[in-house]
């Protein structure tokens, strides 16, 4: 991610976390946790594609532990997170390398991440535009989840999802 990368992507978060005017955007900075965990991703995400030495692993250790001490949470610098994702309520969310959309709503305690073993290869979902992902679900292994899909509370998501669905058990069916 380049600088120019990050500050598009914390212009288009300020706004549609509600920070439309700029004592609004102070307040979503100041105040809004979930800005402040996508905030500090996007800017690990930034200092680990910086060429500089140190410093960087530096500042990504303490926001990593910020992270895990302020929210429960765990998200790799190395996923792709699109614009505008919201994060309901951000607490005990984790995502590994995974690939994540536009417009993308991720509520507490999801998990996206590898089913893999640590020896084994891993592998991680990719998620598409305008998806709601509700409470307690968990997205595991090389998937694929379609654009203007609602996975539904204390779903299993292992296998590849179709567009405009909605989705829900575990293992996961669609409903709708």
């Amino acid at each position: 991610m380049s600088w120019t990368d990050f500050f598009e992507f914390i212009k288009e978060d300020l706004k549609h976390h509600g920070g439309k005017s700029f004592y609004q955007k102070i307040r979503v900075v100041l105040l809004d946790e979930r800005f402040q965990l996508l905030f500090n991703y996007r800017l690990s995400a930034l200092l680990e594609d910086s060429k500089i030495p140190f410093f960087p692993v530096i500042i990504k250790i303490i926001l990593k532990y910020l992270n895990l001490i302020v929210f429960s949470s765990i998200i790799s610098s190395h996923a792709k997170i699109g614009k505008r994702c919201k994060f309901n309520h951000p607490i005990g969310i984790v995502i590994g390398r995974a690939v994540i959309g536009d417009d993308v709503n991720i509520f507490q305690q999801v998990t996206v991440g590898s089913k893999g073993a640590e020896n084994q290869k891993m592998a991680f979902p990719k998620i598409g535009n305008n998806v709601i992902i509700y409470a307690h679900s968990v997205l595991l292994g090389d998937i694929m989840v379609r654009d203007n899909v609602i996975i539904a509370a204390n779903s299993v998501v292992m296998k590849n999802l179709e567009k405009d669905g909605v989705y829900a058990g575990s293992p996961t069916k669609k409903i709708k």
